[in-house]
């Protein structure tokens, strides 16, 4: 069966042109092929390279490749290292790596690659026609993952099999009670986060109400009440009814004292400054209280 496929087969699995107009379509799609064709040219003349490269090292005796790469291939060894694992996995199938991106080709390509990944792009490749970049970097990722928990698997069961029968009973008590501490210690932060979310909701609501009524109730006297709170950032009365904070520092008490006067003028303005002063000490004080209940460990 062959490893390719009809390009109404490959753009039937691609991106579909028909939500393009026809001269948009038409340059998309010439576009793609240039791609395409650039990558075949690339695959094919990195394998060419990668091929002559392996005939002259097979030829040289040990030690001499290294001189004569340095002296006569005009690029990095690295690169020579790429052309080489390229021409020696699919010198026999260029077919497999002809619509890829050379960096993509050349990981798939090294050794640090499991064959298994090699031969599940083939297997794709025949099926779907074609792999993006993306989903082969996906499938190299997945295979050299899959592959590291395999050895790390073999060597515990080789390390395992060298012990007693205590030693191992002795190793799987252990790891169970990590296991009962992990558990416990992860069971233990949802519940404080949980708490935590239904403490900020008590306040969120609580802010709310509290807004709700001190708008009911000053009615025309409400601009001014806002202004004033800016000049008392973080409190309740400040978030329930939106305020930015304008003033830090010095600043915030050279703006208190203005207040201060500008209340002890207007009569209004003190029963203003007292309701707001009482639901400040109030808000204080629920954060203290929250944070001892925090450090009692949630305790009440």
């Amino acid at each position: 069966m062959s490893l390719t496929k009809s390009a109404q087969e490959l753009e039937a699995k691609g991106f579909d042109y028909s939500r393009l107009d026809i001269g948009v379509a038409q340059a998309a799609r010439a576009a793609a092929d240039r791609f395409r064709a650039q990558y075949r040219r690339a695959a094919a003349e990195a394998i060419e390279v990668g091929s002559a490269l392996l005939a002259v090292k097979d030829n040289l005796d040990h030690g001499l490749f290294g001189e004569w790469l340095a002296a006569e291939f005009g690029g990095d060894a690295r690169t020579a290292q790429n052309y080489m694992a390229l021409a020696r996995e699919f010198g026999a199938k260029p077919e497999i790596v002809s619509d890829l991106p050379l960096t993509i080709a050349y990981k798939l390509a090294s050794p640090g690659v499991p064959e298994s990944v090699r031969e599940q792009v083939e297997v794709r490749i025949r099926d779907d026609g074609k792999l993006n970049a993306d989903q082969v970097r996906k499938m190299i990722a997945d295979g050299i993952e899959a592959d590291r928990e395999r050895r790390a698997k073999e060597r515990e069961a080789e390390r395992r099999s060298k012990l007693s029968e205590q030693q191992i009973k002795d190793e799987d008590r252990k790891d169970k009670a990590r296991r009962r501490s992990r558990e416990a210690r992860a069971e233990e932060g949802r519940r404080r986060e949980e708490e935590w979310q239904r403490e900020r909701d008590r306040r969120a609501l609580a802010q709310a109400r509290m807004a709700a009524m001190i708008e009911e109730n000053i009615g025309a006297e409400r601009e001014a009440f806002v202004a004033e709170l800016k000049f008392a950032p973080d409190n309740a009365l400040s978030i329930a009814f939106k305020v930015p904070s304008e003033q830090s520092g010095s600043d915030k008490h050279a703006a208190s004292v203005v207040a201060d006067e500008r209340a002890a003028r207007d009569p209004a303005q003190v029963a203003v400054e007292r309701l707001k002063s009482s639901w400040k000490t109030a808000d204080q004080e629920a954060r203290q209280q929250f944070v001892v209940w925090v450090q009692s460990g949630g305790n009440s």
